[in-house]
């Protein structure tokens, strides 16, 4: 049996409490009703998400490597072989004075052009004199000029030549220790190096 309880209130007024429940018997199983604690396994730790640092950009060659810097010895073209387009612009270049002049055979690396010519030039007037060298020699070989950029620039760095198979870069020698032009065609096969110091 419930007993019921008498409070008295503030005002004296006696007031009924809910029943007092009685006490669970000691000894018995615990009803069906009372859900146990559901026991979890620990949660695994958190990864922490690492910052990617920006790698620097990775050479896509694994074989043997060619010094193209300055320091280069120079490698001429096989004796006999017709010169190509590339071995044309080049010895213009060098015809100008151009220094490290460099051609690779991009084929198997570049669905921009079949060739490439990299030189360097010591100064603003003296890029101009070496493209337009090189734009004399191949207007003679028969080629179009099809694009060219940086030849109407005030204090230009970097001149491009677009003769469709062939891609001529003229650069100041800081802007080419810049960009490594050599670096990221590195797999290209290469045909020929002059060496001339500036």
């Amino acid at each position: 049996m419930f007993k019921l309880k008498q409070t008295v209130g503030t005002k004296g007024e006696a007031k009924t409490a809910q029943p007092a429940k009685a006490a669970k018997p000691a000894g018995k199983a615990p009803a069906k009703s009372e859900k146990k604690p559901i026991k979890r396994a620990p949660a695994a730790p958190k990864k922490r998400i690492m910052a990617r640092q920006s790698a620097p950009l990775r050479k896509r060659n694994s074989g043997k490597v060619v010094d193209l810097g300055i320091g280069a010895v120079s490698i001429e073209p096989a004796p006999g072989a017709p010169p190509t387009l590339g071995v044309v612009a080049a010895q213009a270049a060098m015809d100008k004075k151009a220094s490290d002049v460099v051609v690779l055979d991009v084929r198997g690396v570049s669905g921009l052009c079949d060739e490439m010519v990299v030189a360097s030039a010591r100064s603003v007037t003296h890029l101009n004199a070496v493209a337009d060298g090189i734009e004399e020699a191949l207007r003679k070989a028969g080629e179009r000029l099809l694009h060219a950029d940086g030849r109407h620039s005030a204090e230009p760095d970097w001149v491009l030549l677009d003769y469709g198979n062939l891609m001529v870069h003229l650069f100041r020698p800081e802007a080419r220790d810049n960009y490594r032009l050599e670096d990221y065609y590195a797999d290209a096969k290469l045909v020929a190096k002059w060496k001339n110091d500036l």
